[in-house]
């Protein structure tokens, strides 16, 4: 049975940064997941970034209504994150082929991140890993438009 582990809800100052009331609980369970032989790693939780953000004095600097925008943002990349990850996964040869083309040993060391199409100065990501990774979920996505 694997452990379940409980992580701390969003309170005191992380709360205060992100505008959280007492009826919203980020208290959430979590499960280690683990890879056949590998070692279990945590399932990483979507909404539990306030506590991190809160400490970094960038995002104390913002307003409540930017803290709150920032927080969704990165909760919703997590998520597509997640979402992806599942996607391939359930495709054993693209999860091979994605291990290939990262150099991975294991497919649980891929998050689900693609990186983006430019960088934070507008050029074009000249990386190969980028077009290899959209290739794979294009796979995926016409395998899935097969079986509907």
């Amino acid at each position: 049975m694997p452990q379940t582990h409980s992580r701390p809800a969003v309170n005191g100052a992380a709360a205060e940064q992100v505008g959280q009331t007492g009826s919203q609980s980020t208290h959430e369970t979590w499960q280690r997941t683990s890879g056949g032989n590998a070692p279990s790693r945590p399932a990483r939780p979507v909404g539990l970034v306030a506590s991190v953000l809160a400490s970094q004095p960038w995002f104390r600097a913002g307003t409540l209504e930017q803290r709150r925008m920032l927080v969704q943002g990165v909760q919703e990349a997590a998520r597509r994150a997640h979402e992806r990850r599942a996607r391939v996964k359930a495709h054993p040869d693209l999860a091979a082929r994605l291990c290939r083309s990262l150099g991975y040993t294991r497919f649980n060391q891929w998050n689900g991140f693609v990186p983006p199409a430019r960088d934070a100065s507008g050029q074009l990501n000249p990386y190969p890993v980028r077009a290899e990774l959209l290739a794979i979920l294009r796979a995926v996505a016409e395998r899935e438009a097969e079986h509907q």
